[in-house]
């Protein structure tokens, strides 16, 4: 018999320590984090509607949509990679 868990059931979560290469990687993606969401708004206008991925603080590809982008990166380490999709609603036209 399979037994509903209650709302009040809270989940078991273990301890994580990461690796040495875990914590590289997350600082890396922190620091490219940081860089992407610095951009000027004049940066930022050619890639509005687009997908963005970031990698060492750096743009290495653009497309209009999440699929088209995964291929574009694929030889990435994507744990490494930010992807974000640049909206264009803040565009004054």
């Amino acid at each position: 018999m399979i037994q509903s868990q209650s709302c009040e059931t809270r989940p078991r979560a273990r301890p994580w320590t990461p690796s040495q290469e875990q914590r590289e990687t997350m600082r890396q993606v922190d620091a490219t984090m940081k860089w992407l969401c610095g951009l000027t708004i004049e940066e930022l206008a050619r890639y509005a509607g687009q997908w963005v991925a970031a990698y060492d603080s750096e743009i290495v590809a653009v497309a209009p949509s999440r699929d088209e982008l995964a291929s574009k990166i694929a030889h990435f380490d994507r744990s490494a990679v930010v992807v974000h999709r640049v909206e264009n609603r803040w565009m004054v036209r």
